[in-house]
């Protein structure tokens, strides 16, 4: 993923990675704000996503056999309804805030490793915004102009 608070889809490990077409059906238009990916016979991929003040988020993983894959010999529609369930959809920004502020404060590595990763490729201070979403809306619609 490069370098800015904004990429697109394309550009994108997650949409590399096994199943991501699902992925892409929710949030393919969305403005990509943060990855987490491997793209190999097995792996992950959690996404924070942005479009029309909605943020979204998403995460899977994957294996080589049905043994390690829960996905494997599903029918695509229930493959389908599976990540629509999983993708969690904050249409308000303080919601947003509130949920980033419950997995910072969880210390759980898996968890607060989405926060830091998120902010350092934001270039974001967390107690910048995490009162005032709105400043962080106007940075990524600024971005978005910009990119």
């Amino acid at each position: 993923m490069n370098e800015n608070l904004i990429t697109k889809w394309r550009e994108t490990i997650t949409s590399q990675c096994r199943w991501s077409e699902y992925a892409e059906e929710l949030i393919g238009n969305d403005y990509i704000l943060w990855e987490d990916a491997s793209n190999d016979y097995q792996g992950h991929a959690k996404i924070l996503s942005y479009n029309n003040n909605q943020f979204s988020y998403i995460e899977w993983s994957y294996g080589s056999c049905s043994g390690c894959d829960s996905y494997e010999g599903l029918p695509d529609e229930d493959i389908r309804k599976e990540f629509k369930k999983d993708c969690m959809v904050f249409s308000d920004p303080f919601v947003f805030v509130n949920w980033m502020n419950m997995l910072k404060s969880t210390r759980d590595e898996k968890f607060d490793s989405i926060c830091d990763k998120f902010f350092m490729s934001a270039n974001l201070i967390f107690d910048d915004w995490s009162e005032k979403p709105n400043t962080l809306i106007a940075k990524i619609n600024t971005c978005a102009l910009l990119g």
